[in-house]
C-alpha cells in the first residue's frame, strides 16, 4: 500500500481516484494485492499519467482493458531478456521504466550496458520500492 503522505499528494494533484477499479487485472499480472503498485494503478483511470518528467506512465488498467497491452508488454519483456515478473511502466522508446511485480523494485532500462547488466542479473534496482519510484517520478515532497 502507498503511504498516507504519497496517497494524499496524489489525491491533491488529481492523480488518484477515490474508487478503486482494476485490481483484479493487476493481480492477474502477478502483482501483490497489498502492494503500492496495485494501490496506485487501481486508482488511476487514465490511459497515461503525466508527471513533471518528460515520460508518461502507462495507465496499466486502462491499457489492459482497451488495448493488447498485456500481450505486447509480455513480448517486450521476453524480447529484452528480462525476468517474466517485469512489466513496463512507460512506453519503451530507447529506454523505459520496468517494475518487478514480485519485489516492487523499479529499474530504468536502457539499451546497452544497463540492459546487459540487468539481463545478467548483476544490476541493482534504481528504486527498491515502487513508492520510491513514484516519489521520484512525481517529485513528491
Amino acid at each position: 500500500m502507498l503511504s498516507d503522505g504519497t496517497r494524499q499528494w496524489l489525491v491533491d494533484n488529481d492523480l488518484y481516484e477515490s474508487e478503486a477499479d482494476g485490481a483484479a487485472e493487476l493481480i492477474a499480472l502477478g502483482a501483490d494485492p497489498r502492494s503500492a503498485f496495485v494501490d496506485f494503478y487501481s486508482h488511476v483511470g487514465e490511459a497515461t499519467v503525466m508527471g513533471d518528467r518528460p515520460e508518461e506512465l502507462d495507465g496499466i488498467v486502462w491499457m489492459i482493458r482497451n488495448s493488447g497491452w498485456a500481450d505486447t508488454s509480455s513480448a517486450l519483456v521476453s524480447a529484452l531478456g528480462l525476468p517474466a515478473a517485469f512489466v513496463p511502466l512507460t512506453p519503451f522508446e530507447g529506454g523505459g521504466y520496468f517494475a518487478d511485480l514480485t519485489t516492487g523494485a523499479v529499474w530504468n532500462v536502457e539499451p546497452g550496458e544497463r540492459l546487459i547488466a540487468l539481463q545478467e542479473r548483476r544490476s541493482a534496482a534504481d528504486w527498491a520500492a515502487f513508492e520510491d519510484f513514484l516519489i521520484w517520478f512525481f517529485e513528491i515532497g
